[in-house]
């Protein structure tokens, strides 16, 4: 058996979402109240649970800190952007600046402040990575990292202007839905993989190795498997209010924003809030910049009908749940319209 432990920044990862189940112990660290997320702290949590653990674990460990508002530790901005003398500070909540400067940001905005906001990002990326590398060097002298299996992902990306938007709309282009993926077990031959692969496809390739059998209830499949598989997404900022986890499936509503259907060569997606269909030739156009929708409707009608196929499969019913005001402003501080 395996001791369960996970240390978040609570938000859309919070216990009334069913995040919880499962999990012996399930931290919610206080600071992520201010949207502000520091893995250092988090980290320092997941260390301090593994020295007072014995026998096998497994250990969940999720921050904010890349995540809007951008409030990087200075020291790693001015390495990354030192010459900027532009008009902005350094920190920034980009959803609620162009919703206030949206004239200014579409008219005055030139490239360097673009890339000053851009640095932000990156300088806490930095801030995380530095503070993971210091983690993995605890697992080695606490002699486990030989024999642990590690996993470092993220649920999204972030949006500059690529499409006209900032951090995460309510669109699924590959800026937002395209992110890292490294797995560390021991064995494992070192290597990448350029094959299209799903976030659902995590849990059971950590059963695979694990030599646990895979739920037939799971719609994911093991990462290593020969064959490239097809990805859905789906995003809809207000199944936060209805639903607990997973906040995806809801097509059982009627509601959903977005979703999109991607091959390693085409890319059909819908946003029906704005009722617009796109899809995308991902060979000639990776960056998916020109909709081709009415010279491919085919396309469109083929991956269509593979989404609503994976709706017919899906077997998770949604559950109605209450948060509480104090998760409401927390979940507002990090962006989200509650």
């Amino acid at each position: 058996n395996y001791q369960t432990a996970a240390f978040t920044e609570n938000g859309r990862v919070g216990s009334e979402f069913g995040f919880s189940r499962g999990f012996d112990i399930y931290g919610e660290d206080p600071i992520g109240k201010l949207g502000l997320g520091k893995f250092s702290a988090i980290s320092k949590q997941g260390l301090e649970h593994i020295n007072k653990t014995d026998g096998k674990f497994f250990l969940f460990l999720h921050t904010y800190e890349i995540h809007n508002p951008y409030t990087p530790d200075i020291e790693y901005l001015m390495e990354l952007d030192p010459e900027y003398t532009g008009i902005l500070n350094n920190s920034i909540h980009t959803k609620r600046f162009y919703r206030e400067n949206k004239t200014w940001v579409e008219n005055e905005m030139t490239q360097d402040d673009l890339n000053h906001i851009i640095a932000m990002y990156d300088a806490e990326i930095y801030s995380v990575d530095q503070t993971f590398s210091k983690f993995i060097v605890e697992l080695k002298n606490m002699g486990l990292y030989n024999n642990t299996i590690i996993i470092f992902t993220s649920d999204h990306g972030d949006e500059f202007l690529e499409h006209g938007n900032f951090v995460h709309a309510t669109h699924g282009y590959n800026e937002l839905q395209h992110v890292p993926l490294i797995i560390y077990a021991p064995g494992l031959k070192p290597g990448r993989e350029d094959k299209l692969k799903a976030s659902i496809d995590i849990a059971p390739t950590i059963l695979a190795m694990l030599g646990i059998p895979i739920p037939e209830t799971f719609e994911g499949q093991p990462l290593f498997v020969e064959e490239e598989r097809t990805v859905i997404s789906e995003m809809d900022m207000r199944s936060l209010v209805l639903l607990s986890i997973p906040p995806n499936r809801t097509m059982l509503f009627k509601v959903p924003i977005s979703f999109s259907v991607q091959t390693r060569n085409w890319k059909y997606s819908n946003n029906e809030q704005k009722n617009e269909d796109y899809v995308f030739d991902l060979v000639k156009d990776p960056s998916e910049q020109n909709n081709v929708v009415d010279k491919q409707p085919h396309i469109k009608e083929e991956y269509i009908k593979i989404y609503e196929e994976s709706i017919d499969k899906t077997t998770w019913i949604p559950e109605k749940v209450s948060i509480s005001e104090e998760r409401k402003e927390h979940l507002r501080a990090l962006g989200y319209a509650v």
